[in-house]
């Protein structure tokens, strides 16, 4: 089973998830949610 931690705010967070073994993160700590239209720019790479 895969696990997806939601909700990380923190490199604390970030950390003790970690440490737990979940397999993926997502939350304030990565980025704030974006509106549809806005996506493309958020994820751009330079």
């Amino acid at each position: 089973m895969r696990v997806l931690a939601e909700g990380c705010e923190t490199q604390a967070h970030v950390d003790r998830l970690i440490d737990l073994g979940v397999d993926a993160l997502q939350g304030y700590y990565y980025g704030k949610p974006v509106p549809a239209e806005d996506f493309p720019d958020a994820v751009a790479v330079d």
